[in-house]
């Protein structure tokens, strides 16, 4: 089986986690299941201006949770500003992907995929996303 959700936008300024999407499936017997994030993402350094990336960095980590739990392996550095100029205000996105795994009991279960910025006040998001995920 397999179930999907799509979107466009979501960002955060936040050094916490903060909810993008959820997304709710059906797994009918003991098996695994695969969720895939992908999308177009970004990262900007909004505390330093525009100074050239290498001196300033910034990153937007990405987690899914399945019922409340952190799926393995755990978070991931699914954008970030390496090889940017990074001017305050701009962005340059580009298409990542990631995949998340694990065995699942039977019974209706909830992911939760959430997003934060490495550093308080830069800016990290998504332009359009897909969320997917594949169970027995």
């Amino acid at each position: 089986m397999a179930e999907f959700r799509t979107g466009g936008g979501g960002n955060t300024p936040s050094d916490d986690f903060q909810e993008l999407t959820s997304l709710t499936f059906n797994q009918t017997t003991n098996g695994v299941a695969i969720v895939t994030l992908s999308g177009q993402a970004y990262s900007v350094d909004k505390n330093s201006g525009g100074n050239f990336v290498g001196k300033e960095y910034s990153a937007m980590l990405t987690r899914v949770l399945l019922d409340g739990s952190v799926l393995p392996p755990g978070v991931v550095r699914f954008a970030d500003n390496t090889g940017r100029k990074s001017f305050s205000g701009g962005e340059a996105s580009y298409a990542s992907s990631f995949e998340w795994a694990d065995t699942v009991s039977p019974g209706t279960h909830t992911l939760t995929v959430q997003i934060r910025s490495l550093n308080v006040w830069d800016e990290s998001g998504f332009k359009k996303w897909t969320l997917s995920v594949l169970h027995g």
